[in-house]
């Protein structure tokens, strides 16, 4: 009854918009994701933080020895950047995709293609204009806005598919884990609580009015979380079937450690890019040294080939 019930107000669930808005393409669904976000108006937060980190600039690298910097590039990446030296744009970036993904062994098992969100946002003064997406493990989808197709530099493109492809590559050893219902019950708990905490969604703010006063409060909460992990868990069955035909990681491989592990750091994930909890969680970490270390690669074989 209480999941119905949740079910039938018009709160979006189990459809909710991402920070980024309604999704206008298919290929980004539903659910939380793992968003970048990219300030025109200041400094890229992703980009500072590399810095931040002690991560390269590029204007600083002194490149003495043009052989001797390629070496440091594995062979398949340098294969892929000068495949990529006379692409732009869109084009850049589905080539850049299809690639680092078969690089990474995830053909099958990371999203087919890059979805597009439409327009990027623009604040109410005009000031700002921000780019945002990322990869939703709800439905194994990668999807940005315009800006990431037609504004971004090569470098950040890259950075951003490296990024995002490491996090699919996250979710596909947790769900080869045998942990995709825990998983589905974890971003269900994100969805909900994002939910429930917007003062501005009426229809819920409403219903949690009415379960108070009735003493319903606890049991309305746990029904929403049933309602939303139920959903979850079908849309992640559909959207990793692939990944769930291939063998469970047996309890004693690294796979299974690994897989384990990226678990427990969903468990205390935050969406806000600005959250210590964000900046220090092990997933977060990986991902942005994976996708710096692709995008300094890239830096070094064009200053060296000169595109």
């Amino acid at each position: 009854m209480l999941k119905q019930q949740y079910e039938n107000l018009s709160i979006g669930l189990p459809y909710i918009s991402i920070k980024y808005g309604k999704p206008n393409n298919k290929a980004n669904g539903t659910g939380n994701s793992q968003f970048s976000h990219i300030n025109f108006k200041a400094k890229n937060p992703l980009m500072d933080s590399s810095i931040v980190n002690g991560n390269y600039n590029i204007a600083l690298l002194n490149i003495k020895n043009n052989a001797e910097a390629l070496k440091e590039i594995p062979r398949g990446l340098r294969t892929i950047f000068k495949e990529l030296k006379d692409e732009t744009g869109e084009n850049f970036v589905h080539k850049a995709y299809s690639k680092l993904r078969k690089y990474m062994k995830l053909d099958g098992i990371a999203p087919d293609e890059i979805g597009r969100l439409g327009p990027d946002e623009v604040t109410h003064s005009g000031a700002k204009v921000n780019i945002e997406g990322g990869y939703n493990p709800r439905n194994n989808s990668i999807s940005y806005t315009d800006g990431f197709f037609n504004r971004l530099e090569k470098h950040e493109q890259l950075n951003f598919l490296a990024h995002e492809l490491k996090h699919a590559e996250q979710a596909s050893k947790i769900i080869r884990s045998g942990l995709i219902s825990q998983y589905a019950g974890t971003w269900a708990k994100f969805q909900v609580s994002g939910v429930l905490q917007n003062p501005l969604n009426v229809p819920v703010q409403m219903a949690l009015k009415k379960a108070r006063e009735n003493g319903k409060l606890s049991e309305f909460v746990k029904g929403a979380m049933f309602a939303c992990k139920d959903e979850t868990l079908k849309d992640m069955t559909k959207g990793h079937a692939n990944t769930l035909k291939l063998p469970q990681y047996s309890p004693k491989s690294i796979g299974y450690k690994e897989g384990t592990n990226y678990f427990e750091s969903y468990k205390t994930y935050s969406n806000n890019i600005y959250d210590s909890e964000y900046k220090n969680n092990p997933i977060e970490i990986e991902a942005y040294a994976f996708g710096n270390q692709i995008e300094k690669h890239f830096q070094i074989y064009s200053q060296i080939n000169k595109f």
